[in-house]
């Protein structure tokens, strides 16, 4: 039986090794893009360029949440 406080309160569970896994994925894509557009750098027009930096430091900003979630838990 249930005791009152673990059927009225939600508890969140929250696993670190996940979050740590996310964000070296999330590192991984970056670098990986950030490797491609590099070396189409001189292709590109400033529209481009500043979509990918953009894209780039996005998804960089989102690794680095999750390595301070797991930091966190």
């Amino acid at each position: 039986m249930e005791s009152m406080y673990n059927s009225s309160v939600i508890v969140e569970k929250q696993c670190m090794l996940c979050k740590v896994g996310a964000g070296v994925f999330f590192t991984g894509f970056g670098l990986f893009h950030l490797m491609r557009f590099a070396s189409l750098w001189h292709v590109y027009r400033l529209r481009e360029k500043i979509f990918n930096a953009g894209a780039t430091s996005f998804v960089f900003a989102i690794a680095a949440a999750n390595f301070y979630a797991a930091g966190e838990i």
